[in-house]
């Protein structure tokens, strides 16, 4: 399923109208119809039960003017609100809004004096169900106060709502909200906008129901929309079937840098993940006094031990030969986790991302390693994948994470296009952006997964998985460490660990196979 900024739906609006002669005017009965629709399927049918329309002046509200008209066409009572000024309505708005006045439908204007409180007794004593068509996507910046008020009432009404395309008061692109409508189920026009998966939108957001609405699948389609949910159907045919002739050196050997004092754990994590995922061989390169206290904990992980700038924390000319000879025996070599912010160990990874040969993840501290040196990335011998949290993404770019995420899409497509990288930006909902423009978001995780190590499993899951699918693996990847964290949910809850994580991924990846 397609994503789309706003602009790039006004951008389809528009083509839509002069290249298909769609007009405005029918993709606004074909919204209004499916709010209604999908109101129709709340309530368990409309008939005989009372619905409040809320419509601001835009094209929002007309959508809500259609709904309101196939509502009392299904058998329902309605109650339209106009919020804002007559004069102020769309030309689109206005012809649907005469129609439903044709058909004797009152239409209170809710700045009325003495308006609110009616509009407050309607809600509390007779509505079964709010549409809200106040805002929709254009909002953004600051809400008029009045409109605001409103929100409220419906917000303390306590009863069901339905929010036309996305929440009044969130703002499409980034999901960020002060006041906004608390929705029950949203009525996705054309696409999902990313509004719909980042908090708090994501969560006052509610059930997401998209509807083509009539776009010619051609806009949808074609290669301006850049950005895909990750589901089913993507993933599914993304590995192929093993022949019985394969061999642990056949389908996957993977090197992993990582592991310093106190932060073995991220170590473990991630060289063992890439084995649980599929992967046939991992060895873990770690600092040689701290070989001896991983080696029992790393069970089917094979060691190597580095020599040390510091105690316990790699780096050094001599620790650089036997990284590259290993690294270039392997499909893919993994550092960060764990790895510290040591000096010396920062020059290392940056000396070893310039002369080995093989692909390379990098995750955490190797991130912070190119932080004041982002230009070497373009050295690399393939193109990296880079792992970062949000956090870790912004202290990359020099910004703290509030700015990042005013324009966070963008940011992230701008940066894997510069600095010719696969970035894994992993948040609420986590994005994998390439070099060439295209994003893919993933979506269905849990609140569970926000737990100390969850990042080293998923970085060791793509680099497991590199041999197998190559440039998919950030997507599969990523897909399969959500899927393992939702099974490990269904039996922990919030309490679940990134040890609960790995384990599932073997069964994930079985599941999606079959």
């Amino acid at each position: 399923m397609k994503i789309a900024l706003k602009d790039e739906m006004k951008e389809i609006d528009r083509r839509a109208a002069e290249e298909f002669a769609v007009d405005e005017i029918m993709l606004m009965e074909n919204a209004g119809a499916a709010v209604a629709f999908e109101t129709n399927a709340l309530l368990n049918g409309v008939n005989g039960k009372t619905v409040a329309i809320v419509a601001g002046t835009g094209n929002n509200g007309g959508d809500a003017f259609v709904c309101a008209r196939h509502l009392l066409n299904y058998g329902a009572k309605c109650k339209v609100f106009l919020a804002g000024d007559r004069e102020r309505l769309t030309e689109s708005a206005t012809k649907n809004l005469s129609i439903l006045e044709a058909m004797n439908q009152e239409v209170g204007e809710l700045f009325e004096e003495r308006t609110i409180d009616r509009f407050k007794m309607y809600l509390s004593r007779f509505a079964d169900c709010v549409i809200d068509g106040l805002l929709g996507t254009g909002f953004h910046g600051e809400m008029r106060e009045n409109i605001a008020e409103v929100i409220d009432i419906i917000n303390k009404a306590g009863k069901k709502v339905v929010a036309i395309d996305i929440p009044s008061g969130v703002e499409a692109d980034t999901g960020a909200a002060e006041v906004a409508i608390k929705a029950d189920v949203t009525v996705s026009l054309g696409s999902l906008k990313f509004g719909h998966l980042f908090s708090p939108g994501k969560d006052l957001s509610g059930k997401i129901k998209n509807h083509a609405i009539g776009i010619p699948v051609n806009l949808l389609n074609e290669g301006k929309l850049t950005a895909e949910l990750i589901e089913y159907d993507l993933v599914k045919n993304m590995l192929r079937q093993r022949s019985s002739g394969v061999y642990k050196g056949s389908v996957g050997r993977v090197a992993v840098l990582a592991g310093s004092n106190g932060m073995t754990g991220a170590a473990i994590l991630s060289s063992r993940a890439s084995l649980r995922v599929g992967a046939g061989l991992s060895t873990l390169m770690l600092p040689k006094s701290l070989q001896g206290q991983v080696e029992p904990l790393t069970l089917e992980v094979m060691t190597l031990g580095l020599p040390e700038c510091e105690a316990g924390f790699v780096g050094g000319e001599e620790a650089l030969k036997p990284i590259i000879n290993l690294a270039n025996k392997s499909d893919v070599l993994l550092m960060g986790p764990g790895l510290g912010r040591n000096a010396g160990t920062m020059q290392l990874v940056r000396d070893v991302a310039a002369n080995a040969n093989t692909q390379l993840v990098l995750d955490a501290d190797a991130i912070f390693a190119f932080k004041q040196y982002k230009e070497q990335l373009l050295n690399t011998k393939k193109i990296a994948i880079l792992t970062p949290h949000l956090g870790e993404l912004a202290l990359f770019l020099n910004m703290k994470i509030d700015e990042l995420k005013k324009d966070l899409i963008r940011r992230v497509k701008e940066t894997a296009t510069v600095y010719r990288s696969i970035f894994v930006v992993k948040s609420e909902c986590t994005l994998i952006a390439y070099p060439t423009g295209e994003i893919y978001a993933e979506n269905s995780g849990n609140t569970g997964m926000a737990t100390a190590g969850a990042g080293d499993v998923l970085a060791g899951t793509i680099a497991g998985l590199f041999k197998e699918t190559g440039d998919k693996a950030s997507i599969l990847g990523v897909h399969l460490h959500t899927m393992a964290g939702n099974m490990a949910y269904e039996f922990h809850g919030e309490g679940l660990m990134a040890r609960d994580i790995l384990e599932n991924l073997g069964t994930a990846r079985k599941r999606l196979s079959s």
